[in-house]
């Protein structure tokens, strides 16, 4: 009805027995919110180990989910297009690391693997700047949902042999960095885990001990607490990008308080609303910086068009444009104009 076809008109271009021309391609386009050029690449991407990260595990419509898997290839196919022609400073593929234990038999043992991990890929065990580019680096594509269910919170899954992790684009930073590291759980733990543990929690506990290493947490927290206190655990949330809950989670895991104090903590949460909405100014979100980066780059090598430039980013050409014109921010005498 959008488009002003009929229903048999879009059954035959799904099934390759018609072309639309080309003000319907546009209609399409317009309708679907994707540049014309996204009918005609020849890439198809299949995801297969799906784990998926809902909000309360909330299981989610089956057309909510669709429409995110459906913007994940689409993001997948402009990023592999950008591999095969950009001077790309990462690897093109992620390898889980070698040295790793074969087996978890305890939920304490994720601690040491999420050390490992940060010092195989040389992140130290202080704060992670840019959690997104930092896994970009080593080879994961990190993707943001473009479409904004509140239930969805993010996934993981494999692409070949690209390993991928979707995050809800609308989340605070702190809710978006847990859930990368969620989902990098995800990958690392793998085919490690023994019988008894639960998936889930074991990849929100290497989540928290890959953010906040457990030396980091007794360094700043110190070694036992009798209480917590939120405008402390708000401040080391700025620093580290992990949730006000997150940091009590941890001092429950690592045993720095008791059960009943981290329970009480968590009530105080739930009885002000901050279980929901934490206190104070929100951890800025992230996005995939590196990837426009060198879209941009790329484009000033001329190793690709204008058109092509703007169609891996998923914008149209005249917004590309306006992009890379900052006479009116810098003055006329700007070079690269």
């Amino acid at each position: 009805a959008r488009v002003g076809v009929s229903a048999m008109m879009v059954s035959k271009y799904e099934r390759s027995l018609s072309q639309p021309s080309t003000s319907v391609l546009v209609s399409l386009a317009n309708t679907f919110g994707v540049r014309p050029d996204y009918f005609r690449r020849p890439t198809t991407i299949k995801l297969d180990r799906i784990e998926r990260r809902n909000r309360h595990r909330w299981k989610l419509p089956v057309k909510v989910e669709r429409r995110i898997l459906a913007d994940v290839r689409d993001q997948l196919e402009r990023r592999i297009m950008l591999d095969l022609v950009a001077p790309l400073p990462w690897p093109a593929t992620f390898e889980v690391p070698s040295d790793l234990p074969l087996t978890i038999t305890d939920m304490s043992e994720i601690e040491p693997v999420a050390v490992r991990v940060r010092e195989l890929w040389k992140l130290g065990l202080g704060p992670i700047p840019n959690l997104i580019d930092a896994l970009e680096m080593i080879g994961i594509k990190v993707l943001t949902a473009q479409h904004d269910d509140q239930r969805f919170e993010g996934m993981s899954a494999r692409a070949g042999n690209l390993s991928v992790i979707v995050v809800g684009r609308s989340w605070p930073g702190d809710r978006q960095r847990f859930t990368v590291a969620h989902e990098l759980g995800h990958l690392v733990l793998n085919g490690r885990l023994a019988a008894g543990i639960d998936k889930e929690k074991a990849c929100d506990r290497f989540a928290g001990a890959f953010l906040v290493p457990e030396q980091k947490v007794k360094e700043l927290m110190g070694e036992r607490r009798t209480s917590l206190e939120v405008y402390e655990l708000q401040l080391l949330k700025h620093k580290f990008g992990l949730s006000i809950a997150g940091w009590s989670h941890r001092a429950h895991d690592l045993g720095i308080v008791s059960h009943a104090e981290y329970r009480r903590f968590r009530r105080i949460l739930a009885s002000e609303g901050w279980d929901r909405t934490e206190p104070g100014k929100a951890h800025p979100s992230e996005r995939p910086g590196l990837f426009e980066h060198m879209v941009h780059r790329t484009f000033n090598e001329s190793l690709i068009s204008e058109s092509k430039a703007a169609d891996l980013l998923g914008i149209r050409q005249i917004d590309f444009a306006r992009q890379r014109n900052i006479r009116g921010i810098y003055g006329s005498n700007c070079r690269g104009h």
